[in-house]
């Protein structure tokens, strides 16, 4: 994906009402050849040069053609992906050198929903334990509190509260897309990285994802 957009003086800093704040950024994977002797003889360019900017409250939608580079700009934003070179701001701070444990504050906000369901899910996990994880990792709920968050999370992307001691496979897609959209919001407090979220749901469940997203950014504002 290449895309260039010039910052503006206004720009150049980002100001209090920009959540993310993406700068040239490039994302480079090598081509690597040999067998004992392994070298680099190019590189694949995913993501080249990419500017933009997201204002709180506001959805940004990248489109293109499969294979162009929107998951792994998503990706790299959300430090998935380490970037190539470029700047990544989460609310006026520079992110893309973050490690450990301070990336991991700032992962308690930003969320990626993931396009393909049935690789996202854990099989050996029951629903409530995936819904449940980002919870207990990031000390945003304990007992019985993290139980109802997760009958929550299931009653709002339109789901039985006691399907989660139910295991992934025993979902459908549809099912499954919406526990990937549902369980990032159980911890995400301020953005979402969605990868083709309405994938394999229902009209009905487009429209629900569509209320929820409303919701969130209400929520932010």
């Amino acid at each position: 994906m290449t895309a260039t957009t010039p910052l503006t003086a206004d720009q150049a800093t980002t100001d209090s009402d920009t959540l993310v704040d993406v700068r040239h950024l490039k994302m480079y994977f090598p081509i690597r050849r040999g067998m004992i002797i392994e070298r680099v003889v190019g590189h694949v360019h995913a993501v080249d040069d990419i500017t933009f900017q997201v204002k709180r409250g506001e959805t940004l939608g990248l489109v293109g053609e499969s294979g162009c580079g929107k998951s792994t700009t998503g990706r790299a934003v959300l430090q998935i992906y380490k970037p190539t070179a470029g700047e990544v701001y989460f609310a006026g701070r520079e992110i893309s050198h973050l490690t450990g444990n301070d990336l991991r504050a700032y992962r308690r906000n930003m969320q990626m929903i993931f396009q393909d369901p049935f690789a996202s899910l854990d099989p050996r996990m029951t629903v409530g334990g995936i819904v449940a994880e980002p919870l207990e990792i990031h000390n945003l709920a304990r007992g019985k509190e993290k139980e109802e968050k997760v009958r929550e999370m299931l009653r709002i992307v339109g789901l039985n509260p006691y399907f989660a001691n139910r295991y992934p496979h025993e979902f459908s897609g549809g099912q499954r897309q919406r526990i990937g959209v549902g369980a990032p919001s159980r911890s995400s407090r301020s953005s979402s990285c969605a990868m083709s979220p309405s994938a394999r749901s229902t009209c009905r469940f487009r429209r629900r994802s569509s209320t929820c997203s409303k919701s969130c950014k209400r929520s932010t504002t």
